[in-house]
């Protein structure tokens, strides 16, 4: 008998239906065997971005990811991270969330719970959750922060707490680390807004610090280049300016910009609280509205808490009055957030100019530079950035670091024993300004 092979018994359509589940099945075989193979998860379907994972620790990502694989729980997630630094583990997830949604608070709340019930059953190692939900946009996460709809902050022992107690009925209301974009919470919801920026569109943030860059006539850079120079040589302010501290002392200023951020802020507080130092924190107000309780950590914590400018651009770009909006704003929202109102500012990127400078001054605040900057944004590594650090350290030096670098927080201890072997005192600006006496960070 002549035998027929299995595709002639199907029609065309059948076929095409047996391979594509075919496909299918190997695609998610293949993720699930080898999930850190690549960045981008394969399981997603092509109308939707793929969940993408940081790789910072690919095996817990992997973990985590596989979890929510597995009870179908990423078909709103872009974004997978985990970090740690050596005591504390924790995971962030974003997901997309648009505030235009029927019962959108409600719906997301349930919705982000799961996530979080799931990641923590699953993946043991974790010791916080912490979620961010945006109205669109893919990773990398920094190109689409403006549009933070909501964030959270769940550790396991608050889990665990709220697990053994009746069903969480709406259980954001009962997290004490949340934040909702106002649009979620209006009768009539709307996207947020794209117009929040000075220029009326969004406008790249400007990259981290790398050099201080003066910009002006002829006449005003000499001017800056001589107030520059009797700055680092006497160590005092100059005209409301601080290059350097005093050489007669054995003092450094701790300093970091950026942020708050998910994973990082709360692994930094915990690495400074461990080797016993306080620091200045330049904080960008965007972020401290959208991750209000990052901010009031710090500043319980005991740091100083700076200007950094509310989005984070080039001020040298912008007009007067949408420099003094950038540096207000941020100075409301700082003390709304966290009650202290900062009295230090360092200008995004470095750029600056007499305009930016006199409005700093006007509203009070001393713009304060650096000395040492390792440029550990650039991830060199941890030995290369220790060795950067710690090259040329000395009295009065202000060191220049950045939240969001995991590397960063893992060299502080040996950072921190090193001078303190060098017989120098790592502290926040306002003692290297007046020696003795904290003003608000000291411990």
């Amino acid at each position: 008998m002549q035998q027929v092979g299995f595709s002639k018994l199907l029609p065309v359509r059948a076929r095409l239906e047996v391979m594509r589940s075919a496909i299918a099945l190997l695609a998610a075989v293949s993720m699930l065997l080898s999930p850190a193979r690549g960045d981008v998860a394969t399981h997603a379907s092509p109308t939707k971005p793929s969940p993408q994972l940081a790789r910072t620790m690919p095996d817990v990502e992997a973990a985590m990811l596989q979890a929510l694989v597995a009870v179908n729980l990423t078909d709103r997630l872009t974004w997978v991270a985990a970090d740690t630094n050596g005591h504390l583990t924790i995971g962030w997830l974003v997901l997309l969330y648009p505030t235009n949604l029927a019962d959108p608070v409600e719906t997301l709340q349930s919705h982000a719970w799961d996530l979080v019930r799931t990641t923590l059953t699953a993946v043991p190692t974790l010791d916080e959750i912490h979620l961010t939900g945006l109205s669109r946009g893919t990773a990398p996460f920094e190109t689409y922060r403006h549009l933070v709809t909501f964030s959270a902050a769940i550790s396991r022992t608050e889990f665990r707490a709220m697990e053994q107690s009746a069903s969480p009925v709406q259980p954001f209301r009962r997290v004490s680390r949340v934040w909702f974009h106002p649009a979620l919470l209006q009768v009539e919801r709307h996207e947020p807004k794209e117009d929040w920026f000075p220029s009326g569109k969004p406008t790249r943030p400007v990259a981290p610090e790398l050099a201080m860059r003066f910009s002006g006539t002829q006449s005003a850079q000499v001017r800056e280049s001589q107030h520059r120079a009797s700055g680092v040589t006497r160590g005092t302010l100059i005209e409301d300016k601080l290059y350097h501290g005093d050489h007669s002392l054995p003092l450094v200023a701790l300093t970091f910009d950026d942020g708050p951020f998910p994973i990082y802020t709360t692994l930094l507080l915990d690495t400074l609280d461990r080797v016993h130092l306080t620091a200045t924190f330049f904080l960008v107000g965007e972020q401290v509205e959208q991750y209000p309780f990052f901010a009031q950590a710090i500043g319980q914590a005991g740091h100083e808490i700076g200007n950094h400018t509310f989005h984070h651009l080039n001020l040298t770009q912008l007009s007067a009055q949408a420099v003094e909006g950038e540096l207000r704003r941020t100075q409301d929202v700082i003390f709304a957030v966290t009650g202290q109102t900062p009295r230090y500012f360092r200008p995004p990127g470095g750029d600056y100019n007499d305009t930016v400078l006199r409005i700093a001054r006007a509203l009070g605040l001393i713009t304060v530079f650096w000395t040492d900057n390792p440029g550990d944004y650039t991830n060199p590594g941890p030995r290369v950035l220790a060795e950067k650090t710690l090259a040329n350290i000395t009295n009065g030096g202000i060191i220049l670091l950045h939240q969001g670098v995991g590397d960063t927080i893992r060299i502080l201890p040996q950072i921190a024993e090193a001078l303190r072997q060098r017989r120098l005192t790592l502290a926040p600006v306002s003692v290297l300004l007046a020696p003795g006496k904290s003003r608000g960070g000291g411990r």
